[in-house]
């Protein structure tokens, strides 16, 4: 059956009561994607600052800024879901008990010294490259600083013990010069022996680990044990491995000082 609807029939009124609340979606100022887009942008800057051999401390600060910022938008793009507010919250206060927190558990300063040996090594043949402090390049300050902080990264990680990764960021941060280690910085180190020949330097009157400086802070070779010290040779253009301490230099008649870091000091 044909039905023919009367095109001047008046429609009803719609009452209040038809009308369905619509609830409205909250909408956010830049899309999931935009966010990414960000995060990835400030890890690649964060990657590229990291590996730029510049020892400037605000180029640390920019990087551990790059990670906050990172952070606050994970936080904002989750913080309108209760659900995904909790793990936000849990996953913020599990971050910092775990940084500032510490099982006790504590390594031998030999421990210590013998793995900061160790890396030292690993940095052998290293491009030189002023301000560097990182396997790609490296500065005589960068050779005594980065294995420490390598060091003490792996105890943190072997240990569980947040204070020495707090300790390795603490070093990073806090940069240097040669000057500054052989004038005791922040009471970090330790005099050992003071020279005015090479002759004087034996195994007797040091031990592996120890950083020995000129003077006029001009070199430094940190010593290795067996005889063997490594520096970064200005001529080689990276770092080296030198065998006995007359081959340290061609003047034997030059003065300085040995010191140690503090942390390795037994």
């Amino acid at each position: 059956m044909l039905v023919i609807k009367n095109p001047f029939k008046p429609k009803r009124p719609i009452a209040n009561n038809d009308i369905k609340p619509v609830a409205k979606k909250h909408k956010s100022i830049f899309s999931w994607v935009t966010a990414w887009q960000i995060i990835i942008t400030l890890m690649v800057l964060a990657f590229l600052i990291l590996i730029h051999p510049v020892p400037e401390r605000l180029s640390k600060y920019m990087v551990i800024g790059c990670f906050v910022i990172s952070w606050l938008i994970i936080v904002f793009k989750l913080w309108y879901n209760f659900f995904t507010r909790g793990v936000v919250i849990i996953a913020t206060v599990f971050i910092f008990v775990t940084f500032y927190g510490s099982n006790k558990v504590v390594v031998s300063n030999e421990l210590i010294n013998a793995c900061y040996v160790e890396n030292l090594k690993d940095y052998e043949n290293t491009k030189y490259m002023s301000g560097g402090e990182n396997g790609i390049g490296i500065d005589s300050s960068g050779l005594v600083r980065r294995p420490m902080i390598d060091t003490f990264i792996e105890m943190g990680l072997l240990t569980k013990n947040m204070q020495y990764i707090r300790v390795a960021l603490r070093i990073w941060l806090d940069d240097y010069a040669i000057s500054d280690i052989y004038n005791n910085y922040k009471d970090m180190y330790i005099d050992i022996q003071k020279f005015s020949s090479i002759s004087e330097i034996t195994d007797k009157t040091i031990k592996s680990g120890d950083i020995l400086i000129y003077d006029n802070c001009s070199q430094v070779y940190i010593y290795l044990g067996n005889n063997e010290w490594i520096e970064v040779n200005a001529n080689d253009k990276k770092t080296i491995i030198v065998s006995a301490i007359p081959a340290l230099c061609i003047v034997q008649e030059i003065s300085g000082k040995v010191v140690r870091w503090k942390v390795i000091d037994s």
